[in-house]
């Protein structure tokens, strides 16, 4: 009896088993057409988020003014139709948002080089004065320098035609001595 109910109830599984294959192939049949939309769908709209997010990323990674007007000037250039269907208001809301991140960082970026310009122009200023005044420190204490090299020159040349006056003189004195001792 046992084995009876075996077999039957193998057949009765072999039967779910083709009636459940028989259904899922079905199913897959006719879901075909949705699911194909559906990826579709999903590429449809992945393109359009990943097209938003680029328009973000604009404003994004910071750099110069020059790039940051690069960025601006490309954010500009994108055009917001029909052609974005039901994303047309977000990648307005994105492109607008974007282009006001962007005016404020050029804005900022040319501020912060115009400080380093300037900040850059007082330091050569600065050095270039140091440079000067270490210049004309050393032009001071060479004058210097000549100036007391002179004054000994004036006054060892001095002493020296004292010497020369007094030997000119002893050797007078002692002329006229021998002119009066002869």
């Amino acid at each position: 009896m046992v084995s009876g109910w075996k077999t039957q109830a193998s057949a009765v599984d072999a039967l779910r088993k083709q009636a459940r294959e028989s259904l899922d192939a079905l199913k897959e049949e006719v879901r075909r057409p949705v699911t194909e939309w559906e990826q579709a769908e999903d590429k449809r709209v992945t393109g359009f988020t990943d097209r938003i997010a680029a328009i973000n990323c604009l404003s994004r990674d910071a750099g110069g003014s020059e790039a940051l007007k690069g960025r601006l000037e490309s954010a500009n250039q994108i055009v917001i139709d029909s052609s974005w269907d039901e994303f047309e208001s977000l990648a307005q809301q994105a492109k607008d948002k974007t282009v006001a991140e962007l005016t404020v960082a050029i804005a900022l970026a040319e501020k912060s080089e115009a400080e380093k310009a300037e900040l850059q122009r007082l330091r050569d200023e600065e050095a270039k004065r140091k440079e000067q005044d270490r210049i004309n420190l050393i032009a001071k204490e060479a004058a210097k320098e000549a100036e007391e090299r002179l004054k000994k020159q004036e006054l060892k040349a001095e002493r020296e035609r004292k010497e020369a006056a007094e030997k000119q003189e002893a050797l007078q004195r002692k002329a006229d001595e021998e002119r009066k001792a002869s």
